[in-house]
């Protein structure tokens, strides 16, 4: 008696509203946690398990109570082994792709709710490992087949997916080095087939390319490349009519073109190493030669064709030069006091250059083409003379003319050297050109 006439003591009044609120904001809230546990509850039991899991969170969020975090785990842990259910499923109905999506969607769910502290067994995740072994194994019996019915591109795209869930696949390593070699193989067998040689090298070498060891690869790509090699010499003839140096350095031109072609069904033979071993046959060498006589002639050390080539006609000249007055504009007082001149001419580089491709052995004309080049360039140079002594009557000095203020300007000629560079360059190009499309 003596408590509850303290509680409603006049030093008591004063707290009594304050108690009263918050009993009645204790009881609303524990309606409202209520009416949300209980529409959970309803949902959770109609199986609508996402939305019961929302109310749960709902209730937890505004609440704080741990019976809707426990009632949250119990949900979500109902939605995680639903998902490797169905994954397990897929699995065993051979729907491999799907059932590895299933199972890793599964995982992300659990991860995403990390703070329920979800179970996942591990034996889910050997089943996932046991799924993807099947996967594979099904895959590399797809790839396998599709090698074996030559269908590498198919191959491939199984192949790719295999390496995308198992990078480490050495029996898809295989399978994809396969599908590189076998069609470079089969191709160049066909070539070989057809005497397609230079054709086979170039397979077979994107076989060795690949495994050097696969069957006789390297062998018939040795073999190709041994029957589809062309070994050249380049044998100029001379011209009395053309300086002995203007020949050598077309010749020299010439040979280091040729080198530089990056071929290995080409090859050139170097001047020097050849002086001994045809020096007996010079005199073969004759025109008539191209006509079929002296087959024997050009039986060089390891060169299969001649290439000849000489000069057929060659012009080198200066026309004389040719003299007028010009009006070049001085700028100057008395221009009857000076004499200018212009002086023009040209030079001109003319000629014709034969070349020929020659079987070694049989004396065979395989090729012949005569090239030619002309080129000239005009000059005009300019004379001034000084008529009369143009002082002021004071003993200055003459007026020195500065010839930089003639309007016209002169143009100067261009070196036989540089023609000669043109004609040069021109002509090893060409050879160059038509050794790279010869097969014999």
């Amino acid at each position: 008696m003596t408590k509850i006439s303290t509680l409603f003591s006049e030093k008591a009044r004063p707290h009594f509203p304050i108690i009263y609120l918050f009993i009645v904001l204790s009881f609303f809230a524990s309606c409202g946690y209520k009416k949300l546990m209980k529409e959970a509850k309803v949902y959770e039991e109609g199986k609508l398990s996402s939305e019961a899991l929302t109310a749960y969170q709902l209730a937890y969020l505004e609440y704080n109570r741990a019976e809707a975090k426990v009632s949250m785990k119990r949900v979500a842990q109902s939605i995680l082994n639903d998902k490797i259910a169905t994954a397990k499923m897929a699995c065993m109905s051979q729907e491999y792709e799907s059932a590895l999506s299933r199972y890793d969607e599964a995982f992300t769910y659990a991860d995403q709710h990390s703070q329920l502290d979800l179970t996942i067994f591990d034996m889910v995740r050997r089943d996932r490992a046991q799924c993807l072994s099947s996967y594979v194994d099904e895959l590399y019996k797809i790839a396998e087949k599709q090698v074996m019915n030559e269908d590498f591109d198919g191959a491939h795209s199984t192949i790719n997916k295999i390496l995308a869930v198992d990078r480490n696949n050495k029996q898809a390593e295989f399978l994809e080095i396969m599908c590189d070699i076998l069609p470079s193989y089969q191709a160049g067998l066909k070539a070989v087939e057809l005497q397609q040689w230079r054709q086979a090298y170039a397979y077979f070498d994107e076989v060795c390319k690949v495994d050097a060891d696969y069957k006789d690869a390297l062998e018939l790509r040795e073999e190709a490349l041994s029957k589809s090699k062309c070994t050249f010499v380049f044998k100029p003839r001379d011209n009395g009519s053309v300086e002995n140096d203007v020949e050598a350095t077309l010749s020299s031109t010439i040979k280091g073109s040729l080198l530089s072609i990056k071929s290995p069904f080409i090859e050139l033979l170097e001047r020097d190493n050849l002086d001994v071993v045809i020096q007996e046959q010079q005199e073969t060498m004759a025109p008539q030669y191209e006509e079929g006589t002296g087959t024997q002639a050009g039986k060089l050390k390891k060169a299969n064709y001649i290439i000849s080539g000489e000069f057929i006609s060659f012009k080198s000249e200066m026309t004389p030069e040719k003299k007028k007055t010009a009006d070049v504009g001085f700028d100057i007082l008395g221009t009857d006091k000076v004499e200018c001149y212009e002086i023009s001419g040209k030079r001109i580089l003319s000629i014709s250059y034969k070349y020929s491709i020659i079987d070694v052995e049989t004396g065979k004309l395989y090729f012949s083409d005569v090239l030619t080049f002309s080129d000239s360039d005009d000059f005009r140079r300019f004379e001034v003379n000084v008529k009369k002594s143009m002082g002021n009557g004071n003993g200055w000095l003459d007026r020195i003319f500065d010839l930089s203020k003639l309007k016209k300007k002169e143009d100067p000629l261009k070196s036989e050297e540089e023609m000669l560079a043109s004609m040069n360059a021109y002509i090893a190009e060409k050879i160059n050109i038509s050794i790279q499309n010869f097969k014999p």
